[in-house]
């Protein structure tokens, strides 16, 4: 009975440290798609900040 409930909250805590890791990884994946598409966004509008050759590959 004891070890049975030990056994339940040690799977609860288990399962509660993996959804925070899952989601603090989603989290820090979804900071970077952001910041990558605001400096895109940037480029996009201010594209003589960019050297010639990426200009065309960019702008397309």
């Amino acid at each position: 009975m004891l070890v049975s409930i030990f056994l339940k909250l040690l799977t609860c805590f288990l399962l509660q440290y993996e959804l925070k890791k899952q989601l603090t990884k989603f989290i820090h994946l979804a900071t970077i798609k952001s910041s990558f598409n605001q400096i895109s966004d940037f480029l996009v509008k201010y594209p003589s900040l960019l050297p010639e050759s990426y200009k065309y590959s960019i702008l397309r």
